[in-house]
């Protein structure tokens, strides 16, 4: 499949063993970062009484990214229909097929009968009382036949053995740029999620977890499978400006296979004399330029560059967008935000009216005093804590490939946040020149695999002068 079944860090079986991410802290101490050998691939995202999905709760978050295309709808928005009668083995069938459309694309099929109304998006299966039933009576020389009409699509076949056959037809449809199994196919649905209302741009930043191919951790998870997760998250929400933290030259250029018609990256190699810049600034390329820029070196892979832009129609318009990564380590974190302070004062002083917007890993929340030393004498504030919805009390970080957190949250919306810090890759903006409008953490379950940080973005309006 395209990406893996998905799995969550348990010790104790489904569900049990979900931990916070200050419970698993505790495990390793300092490290933050529990062991591994717990991750098990099996359905623990989804209950066990009536395997009822988790997934079927985050309407705000069934994007496109998530879940592939059959026919003319995502996968998940279907349901199999079979009839009222049927046999055991059928059954068996559809439960093998409807594990599998879990595992691998994240979405939970639930099978009815013909009793219930018709729905938008049906996998109609075998000689029910639906109208599209009869077009797949007829069988080929293969004992099955597959037909398809709008957002529904029948199988009919010969014996169990054929319906297996015939399911597994279905499933090459999945993801593919199929418009109707009669007829030529078109591109497969791309969907951009705009800007929320009233604002101007939007910012977003992501920790990629570097260039490693962890399969020593039995995830199998290369780095060039990570970054197609990600480029589609960046496709689909389309950010004006992106930070990225952990990144090498490698990475972009793996990025850029797949954005490199919508963004550009700001270049710094000639003026930081380092080979790998880690925290790169990304940019839309048709409608900003580059008009200054700065690197520095905190040395150990974290780094703080700035860059600002114009519009290209407007070039009295600008930004500042900075990026930065603090060290993980309390006792570095103190001089680190000190010279970051110490360079937001004088870019200010030098361009007092131009917005500025700070992305990164800050290795700490918003409350913590790193962050009181970075703003200290500055107009500057959280666009997560302006907005103030329930993603900015979400922590940021995770395993590479565990959604126990992300379940966690959802599952006890009321208190699961009371014992984390908020997230640590935060927006810091000058509140005088701009108003937070809407901030996202991107906690979709396939997203996990992507990076050990979710996506976050800020949707921002430019003040008036």
């Amino acid at each position: 499949s395209k990406y893996p079944a998905i799995g969550t860090f348990n010790s104790n079986g489904p569900l049990t063993g979900t931990v916070t991410i200050m419970e698993a802290s505790a495990i390793r101490g300092s490290d933050a970062r529990p062991a591994l050998a717990g991750l098990n691939f099996n359905r623990t995202w989804m209950t066990e009484e009536g395997k009822t999905p988790i997934l079927k709760s985050f309407k705000d978050y069934e994007e496109t990214i998530m879940y592939p295309n059959l026919l003319n709808d995502t996968i998940n928005h279907y349901s199999i229909v079979v009839p009222k009668s049927r046999s055991v083995l059928t059954d068996k069938i559809l439960t093998y097929f409807q594990d599998r459309i879990a595992d691998e694309y994240g979405a939970y099929l639930p099978v009815v009968t013909d009793e219930t109304p018709e729905g938008e998006c049906e996998i109609i299966v075998g000689n029910t009382t639906r109208d599209l039933s009869a077009a797949v009576r007829e069988r080929d020389v293969f004992g099955y036949s597959v037909k398809s009409s709008g957002n529904r699509i029948a199988l009919g076949y010969d014996d169990n053995d054929h319906l297996g056959v015939g399911f597994g037809k279905i499933l090459e449809l999945i993801g593919t740029d199929v418009k109707n199994v009669n007829e030529s196919g078109t591109d497969p649905r791309v969907e951009k999620i705009e800007k929320a209302a009233g604002s101007d741009i939007r910012v977003m930043g992501n920790n990629i977890y570097n260039m490693n191919d962890h399969s020593f951790d039995s995830l199998g998870m290369p780095w060039e499978a990570r970054a197609e997760i990600l480029a589609d998250v960046y496709r689909v929400y389309q950010p004006d400006f992106i930070g990225l933290t952990e990144s090498t030259t490698t990475q972009l250029n793996e990025f850029l296979k797949y954005v490199g018609d919508i963004y550009a990256v700001v270049p710094m190699n000639d003026i930081s004399g380092l080979s790998n810049n880690y925290t790169p600034l990304l940019y839309k390329k048709d409608l900003y330029e580059v008009e200054e820029r700065f690197f520095h070196d905190f040395t150990g892979g974290r780094h703080l560059e700035w860059a600002m832009y114009h519009k290209i129609e407007d070039p009295s318009w600008k930004i500042i967008h900075m990026n930065l990564h603090y060290s993980p380590y309390d006792e570095e974190q103190p001089p680190q935000a000190e010279y970051v302070n110490g360079e937001l004062k004088r870019v200010t002083a030098l361009y007092p009216n131009v917005p500025i917007v700070v992305t990164g890993d800050y290795n700490s929340g918003a409350s913590h005093s790193t962050f009181a030393t970075m703003t200290e004498g500055l107009a500057l504030a959280s666009a997560a804590h302006l907005v103030g919805n329930d993603d900015s009390r979400y922590y940021t970080w995770h395993l590479l490939g565990q959604e126990n957190l992300f379940l966690y949250y959802k599952q006890n919306e009321s208190t699961a946040y009371q014992n984390d810090p908020g997230p640590i890759d935060l927006f810091t903006i000058t509140t005088d020149t701009l108003e937070a409008v809407d901030y996202k953490l991107l906690h979709l379950p396939i997203i996990c695999w992507g990076s050990d940080h979710f996506p976050v973005f800020t949707d921002l309006k430019v003040k008036s002068e």
